[in-house]
């Protein structure tokens, strides 16, 4: 995963991810089905331009991955801002 500054938003630089999936997104990747692939594409989209919070973005992803796949979702901490680490915590142990 690729990573670079990106727009402003709030009190700091949002994560930039590029197509390409490496690291924690091709560990959530293998376990979508493909008809999933541009849904969780777009909340990890909307995330990194600030269109939505880190309590929106754990919601929405738990709500693609279900109770099944929910554990998952700690290989994506790469992908978050460092104030947003603990409340997306919080939202994905809850």
């Amino acid at each position: 995963m690729t990573r670079r500054k990106g727009k402003r938003c709030g009190y700091g630089y949002a994560a930039v991810i590029s197509c390409r999936h490496e690291n924690g997104n091709s560990v959530v990747l293998t376990c979508l089905r493909p008809e999933e692939v541009p849904h969780f594409r777009e909340i990890i989209r909307k995330y990194n331009n600030c269109e939505q919070n880190v309590k929106v973005f754990a919601q929405k992803l738990i709500e693609l991955l279900g109770p099944n796949r929910k554990k998952r979702l700690s290989y994506l901490k790469h992908v978050l801002r460092a104030e947003d680490m603990r409340q997306f915590d919080n939202a994905i142990q809850s």
